[in-house]
């Protein structure tokens, strides 16, 4: 059996990478949309066409952040969770893993944009991008099913981290909260009633949230499970 000092050290490795796997998750999703969104919203066949490797460095940069480092932080976490809750840690890994294949499929549907922009009769083709960009709104990164199965895992999460005591309370009750936020803002934005200049209000807390709980891991670690 592994000593406590041997515990506390392999969660301590554990929690920092897990921290520094969420900043970059952060970064990569950000600075990967700011690279090919400008294409699709409007959507510019041209301009990808015109400017390919661009667009195409976005969308691979968006998923590298979604797969490999999204689908690594569950996996880092479980052993922790697993001491306090299997059923947590088995859940937090599920929602994460399917965050991932949504994220995934939304990325194989932008990565089709690049045959659309070469295709000779330019109507024809603009009218599947719209469809397939139609479809992939709903599990894309700012979609309601995506940001429900995030709001999810985030609530599994904090409501761990909270209830296992792994982290400074107000932490993780911030975190609670961020998430129920996200949560009722993406249904509120999905039903139309909800402006694109409120985004901040939505999104900014859960991202505070994640950030100030990267640099906790980062910095301090995480508590013996409780």
């Amino acid at each position: 059996m592994p000593s406590e000092s041997t515990k506390t050290s392999r969660d301590r490795t554990a929690a920092g990478l897990a921290g520094v796997l969420f900043l970059n998750a952060i970064v990569f999703l950000f600075v990967g949309e700011a690279l090919y969104r400008p294409f699709l919203n409007p959507l510019d066949l041209d301009g990808i066409v015109d400017h390919r490797a661009v667009f195409l460095t976005g969308v691979l940069l968006e998923w590298i952040a979604s797969v490999p480092l999204i689908l690594l932080i569950p996996v880092l976490l479980f052993p922790i969770f697993a001491r306090f809750s299997q059923r947590a840690a088995l859940a937090y890994l599920a929602l994460r893993l399917v965050e991932v294949t949504l994220l995934t499929i939304a990325d194989v549907k932008k990565l089709g944009m690049l045959d659309l922009a070469t295709w000779a009769d330019q109507t024809k083709a603009e009218t599947i991008a719209v469809a397939r960009l139609t479809d992939a709104a709903w599990i894309d990164s700012a979609g309601l099913i995506y940001n429900l199965v995030f709001g999810t895992s985030a609530l599994v999460l904090f409501g761990t981290l909270l209830a296992a005591r792994l982290v400074p309370a107000i932490l993780a009750a911030w975190g609670l909260f961020a998430s129920v936020v996200l949560m009722i803002g993406a249904v509120a934005y999905g039903y139309g009633h909800v402006s694109d200049t409120l985004g901040p209000v939505i999104w900014g807390p859960i991202a505070l949230a994640e950030v100030a709980l990267a640099l906790w891991l980062i910095i301090k670690g995480v508590n013996q499970p409780r």
